[in-house]
């Protein structure tokens, strides 16, 4: 069941990427963005799955890699929220991110546990961040265009992954007590999330031309 489950996770890594390569040439700049992000988690879950069956850890890399996504999902919103892209405030997030999780691995939570603290400094600012791009496509677009929006959609699937991935990190110990021998459905858990976050991210990059692609140029 692990290695079915490894197979699973890294097919629906792969898809969201691969069609968005197949876009490529009539993405907007955040959804290129985005593109990379995809890609890039593509990658850390080859390079996880490795060190899981090499040194039975990955938590390392998961840790590690969080921070580069968060910094890319930083770039993201910089380039799709306007105050943003004019202040460069996306950048700076980007920074922060990563010194934030520096700081973090040195003095609070080792690298080979799970960062519970930037885990939920991601679900917030991941939160706020597409609060303040709704805000901006209400004032915009308008409420019936809202969902007609590229970015609307990605964001929606973004929040909500991260919001149940907080939830499972930070309950994880209770839970796994709770199940006691049925442990494997925390990673069960796991897995559908990503897989159903991915499977969306698909479904966005197929039907792009028919949504809106050029908010936040």
């Amino acid at each position: 069941m692990y290695y079915a489950g490894i197979v699973f996770v890294l097919l629906f890594s792969l898809l969201p990427f691969g069609i968005s390569l197949l876009r490529w040439k009539t993405l907007d700049l955040p959804s290129r963005i985005f593109s990379v992000l995809l890609g890039f988690v593509f990658a850390v879950e080859c390079v996880a799955t490795f060190s899981a069956i090499r040194y039975q850890n990955n938590m390392a890399i998961y840790n590690v890699s969080g921070w580069l996504q968060m910094a890319l999902i930083c770039l993201y919103f910089n380039y799709s929220i306007y105050c943003f892209k004019r202040l460069h405030l996306g950048i700076y997030m980007a920074v922060v991110s990563i010194v934030l999780g520096v700081v973090n691995a040195l003095y609070f939570e080792p690298l080979g546990k799970t960062n519970t603290f930037y885990l939920t400094y991601q679900a917030v600012l991941v939160l706020l961040l597409g609060i303040l791009l709704y805000t901006e496509l209400l004032l915009k677009e308008g409420y019936v265009n809202t969902y007609r929006s590229v970015h609307f959609w990605l964001v929606l699937i973004l929040v909500m992954f991260n919001s149940l991935t907080l939830v499972n990190f930070s309950l994880y110990d209770f839970l796994a007590d709770l199940l006691s021998g049925s442990v494997y459905l925390l990673a069960v858990y796991i897995w559908i999330c990503g897989a159903l976050a991915n499977l969306g991210f698909t479904l966005v990059f197929i039907f792009y031309n028919r949504l809106n692609p050029t908010y936040g140029e």
